[in-house]
């Protein structure tokens, strides 16, 4: 009991700390991010919607939501509480790329209209709008290529000093098929990719003290709560996925009772859970408070639309779809580009490993937990049928990442223990 009220305290406490930073954030000129961003106009003439640099869904640039993030951070603003809760954009007949162009062109243009996306938090806001008060989004791209380096590098140094030179690889090739050039390129693809870094980071370096203070159920909490704020629902999945099977190989021997270790797998994932949608109910009571009439019915209605199974015929070509057609859509978008092949023949060499150390095919178990965990995109592909078979070919199929991650981690723990075994034989 004294936990759920903790928890609920620290949702509630970052819906009041949201709404504050989203206000104080507003408060910048937009004068100057226009500015900024009008020297950017070429880039979106040029990518358009969905630019891709290889002809490929890994590589493919979602322009067209970083033009609404980009309209979001720009949009002049008359009342700033109001403007933080509603984040209002232009509005045009054409796609958003095209919208943001004409805006870009002239902010005052008659054939453009005024409106807001009030259902997400849009966090990402509280660091765009200062990096676009002093930058362009042509600075952006470069700044957020140096991060996504160093702190990929940081994660896999890590990585080997607490898991070794095989773990290490298995990472870094999730890494690869997430893709961090395109991540480096784009708005929309970085806040979970950072949310994941620094949350992997943090518990390769902190998990002894997180560990014995009993702290991870808020970790996995913060997590969500960031995710929800932050996330413009691109592939939430894998803010959760990575993290705990990074915790679950840590301290898979920390337990006597194993029943106990998986129960606290559960345990951090409900709290994932609890920490997004809370987070997320946060947002329409603060836009009541501020703006005065409840947005629940277009949250309800968006919800609605994300999670059926009815998509545009003519657009997509399937009319209902369900999980089949929506799992075929995404591992057809994941499965392409030289990524693939970096992973079969690492996924080779593993099985060689356990066929060499055990010549009567009897492998040790993995942590069951892993198994588990691995099936995550595919429950959420099932919950949100429209939304993941609309995004399927430049966006959904990134949570797949955690699937990948999770049979290249079995694989090595199968061929690990399996020395250790052989060790102690000798």
């Amino acid at each position: 009991m004294r936990c759920a009220l903790k928890m609920l305290g620290i949702c509630l406490t970052a819906i009041f700390l949201g709404t504050i930073a989203l206000i104080v954030v507003y408060h910048i000129p937009t004068d100057t991010i226009y500015r900024h961003l009008q020297k950017d106009r070429d880039i979106f003439q040029k990518e358009g919607n969905y630019w891709s640099w290889a002809n490929k869904s890994p590589t493919k640039l979602d322009g067209f939501t970083d033009s609404i993030m980009l309209m979001n951070a720009a949009y002049p603003v008359d009342s700033v509480p109001t403007s933080a809760m509603a984040v209002f954009k232009w509005h045009g007949k054409g796609s958003p790329a095209q919208t943001f162009v004409k805006a870009l062109n002239d902010k005052n243009d008659e054939s453009l209209g005024k409106t807001s996306y009030y259902r997400y938090w849009h966090g990402y806001l509280v660091y765009l709008k200062p990096i676009l008060f002093i930058s362009s989004y042509h600075d952006f791209r470069m700044l957020n290529a140096y991060l996504i380096f160093f702190l990929t590098t940081a994660v896999l140094i890590l990585f080997y000093l607490r898991l070794g030179i095989l773990h290490t690889i298995a990472f870094a090739i999730t890494i690869l098929f997430i893709n961090p050039v395109t991540v480096a390129m784009s708005l929309q693809y970085s806040t979970i990719f950072y949310i994941t870094l620094m949350s992997v980071l943090l518990i390769l370096w902190k998990n002894d003290k997180i560990y014995k203070n009993n702290l991870y159920v808020y970790f996995f909490l913060i997590i969500g709560i960031l995710t929800s704020y932050m996330d413009f629902l691109t592939y939430p999945v894998v803010g959760i996925g990575i993290p705990l099977l990074v915790y679950i190989l840590l301290n898979k021997d920390s337990f006597d009772n194993k029943k106990f270790f998986c129960l606290s797998v559960i345990k951090n994932s409900c709290a994932w859970g609890f920490g997004y949608l809370t987070m997320w109910a946060g947002k329409c009571l603060a836009a009541f408070v501020v703006l005065q009439h409840s947005i629940l019915p277009e949250v309800l209605d968006a919800l609605k639309n994300r999670t059926s199974s009815e998509v545009s015929a003519e657009v997509l070509g399937h009319d209902p779809i369900n999980l089949i057609t929506v799992l075929q859509a995404n591992f057809k978008a994941a499965v392409t580009g030289p990524w693939i092949y970096i992973f079969a023949v690492f996924l080779i060499y593993l099985i060689y490993r356990m066929i060499k150390n055990r010549p009567y095919g009897i492998v040790s178990p993995p942590p069951p937990e892993m198994f588990l965990v691995s099936i995550f995109p595919f429950i959420w592909y099932s919950l949100t049928l429209n939304h993941s078979y609309v995004h399927a070919d430049w966006l959904a199929f990134r949570d797949l990442a955690v699937t990948f991650f999770a049979i290249l981690s079995i694989g090595i723990e199968m061929t690990s223990n399996q020395k250790k075994e052989n060790n102690n034989e000798q």
